[in-house]
């Protein structure tokens, strides 16, 4: 009876290392095993370069909350524009002329310029202008100034700027002490702002610098203006200003100005023409009908105007124009990551009224949740962190974990969040790209309806170091246990 119970587990033993065996060469040495999902990677040994991505890449996540209208740096903005300053709004100049108040007797005056761009000197009858003008350009203008108004026929003049604040710069964000600075040479560049305002705060976190620039204005001639047709049935060779033009049209735009139009007229408004329809009769404004159209002044009835119920009847209803994205500034993209690394091709020009925004470091938190070994909230500390990172942080998956069954919940602008669906096992094969953490994102690892059985049946065998093999009492027969209760 001993030696049967013996032989049959002996038995079991024999098709347990048979069943193990056959798994193992159906999974291969170097091949991910299904019996444990859990084991994601790619185990080979070529290289692969696969790119992190900065977000979902599905629409609805954003691929540059910041500066959307940025543009890289261009080879103009490296160029040093070796010219004299021009004397802008504000500047304090200090302005030093000869025989003013005796012969051979040098006055000197200080002015700040007006926010037109003007001064004011002695004996002038009228201020001067003065920004857009180099030093020299305003010295020669003053010389002019005085001998037109036949003060002093050649007065000796010297300019020279004491307060440049239109050869000043600003920068804010994440730096040791923003403000507004001065610019000392037409070669200072961005590395030398950084220097002035006493760094970046953070040795990470921060990839990305922006220059908000005012563009400059393109000089181009303007085509030439052909004279307006006369009228027919008059005087071409008569003034322009005499000639008769539409009488009605003419009635009208002035007509217009008072609040009236004639009746019968057409007038253009926003590209529409419309037609000039008589006022309504007065009546009681309590007896109007609340489907009356709304009638601006002169009798001009626009049915496309919004309308707002009130107690009078319907009457337009007053909207402020959507705001409009200024034109005249443009963003440089700076990459400050490859530029303190020493790529100095990045190294862009400051020029004056330029504002440099550094952003500030990501910080926040991004919670780990579903099967994984550490579940709980893991900081960012400022360092852009990948999903595949977070794992590790989390002590990787458990038993019951199914890679392909991996969720992410992003938080979207206006209180709305984006639900993804991501893959462990081919992100860590390198088939698919990671992706890097924003604040507030949650991680969850699901599971499958087979996990827990291949896990059961997974920890029921278990291998030693050398040639032991351990099996399960738990998979003993009936049999062996009654003969350990008889003895």
């Amino acid at each position: 009876m001993h030696r049967t119970s013996i032989s049959r587990t002996l038995g079991r033993l024999g098709t347990a290392g048979l069943l193990v065996g056959g798994l193992s060469l159906f999974t291969g040495c170097e091949t991910k095993s299904f019996l444990d999902p859990g084991q994601i990677g790619r185990w080979e040994t070529k290289p692969l370069v696969v790119p992190i991505l900065d977000n979902l890449n599905i629409g609805a996540d954003e691929l540059d909350a910041q500066f959307t209208t940025a543009r890289d740096i261009e080879q103009a903005d490296l160029t040093d524009d070796a010219a004299d300053y021009e004397i802008a709004a504000n500047d304090t100049v200090s302005v030093s002329i000869t025989d003013l108040v005796a012969p051979g007797a040098e006055s000197t005056k200080t002015i700040r310029v007006s926010q037109t761009g003007k001064i004011s000197l002695p004996l002038l009858p009228s201020p001067i202008q003065a920004s857009g003008l180099s030093e020299q350009q305003l010295e020669r203008a003053v010389t002019e100034a005085y001998k037109d108004a036949q003060v002093i026929q050649n007065a000796q003049v010297t300019v020279s700027v004491l307060e440049a604040r239109g050869r000043t710069y600003s920068v804010i964000g994440a730096v040791g002490n923003p403000g507004l600075y001065a610019i000392y040479d037409t070669d200072f560049r961005v590395l030398d702002a950084l220097v002035t305002a006493r760094d970046v705060t953070s040795a990470v976190g921060i990839d990305t610098i922006y220059v908000i620039r005012k563009k400059t204005a393109a000089k181009t001639e303007s085509a030439p203006v052909a004279p307006a047709a006369p009228a027919t049935g008059t005087d071409s060779l008569a003034p322009q200003s005499m000639a008769p033009s539409n009488a009605n049209a003419r009635t009208s735009q002035m007509l217009m100005q008072d609040g009236k139009a004639p009746e019968g007229s057409t007038v253009v408004i926003d590209g529409k023409e419309i037609v000039i329809t008589p006022p309504p009769a007065a009546t009681n404004p309590m007896e109007m009908s609340a489907e009356a159209p709304a009638t601006q002044p002169g009798g001009i009835v626009t049915s496309d105007a919004p309308m707002a119920t009130t107690q009078g009847g319907m009457e337009p209803k007053f909207e402020f124009n959507a705001i409009k994205e200024p034109d005249d500034r443009e963003i440089i993209r700076v990459p400050y990551a490859a530029l303190k690394s020493g790529q100095l091709k990045y190294n862009i020009i400051i020029k004056p009224g330029d504002l440099l925004f550094v952003p500030s470091t990501i910080v926040g938190e991004y919670y780990m949740g579903g099967n994984v070994q550490g579940p709980g909230a893991y900081s960012l500390s400022a360092r852009k962190i990948t999903l595949m990172q977070a794992l590790v942080a989390a002590r990787g998956l458990n038993d019951v974990a199914w890679p392909s069954r991996t969720e992410i919940v992003r938080r979207l602008p206006g209180d709305k969040q984006v639900f993804v669906r991501v893959d462990l096992d081919k992100i860590a094969s390198g088939l698919e790209p990671d992706l890097y953490l924003k604040p507030d994102d949650r991680i969850n690892v699901g599971t499958n309806a087979i996990a827990p059985f291949l896990a059961s049946f997974r920890n029921g065998f278990r291998l030693t170091y050398g040639f032991g093999f351990l099996f399960d009492r738990n998979f003993a027969n009936n049999d062996n246990n009654n003969n350990n209760n008889n003895n």
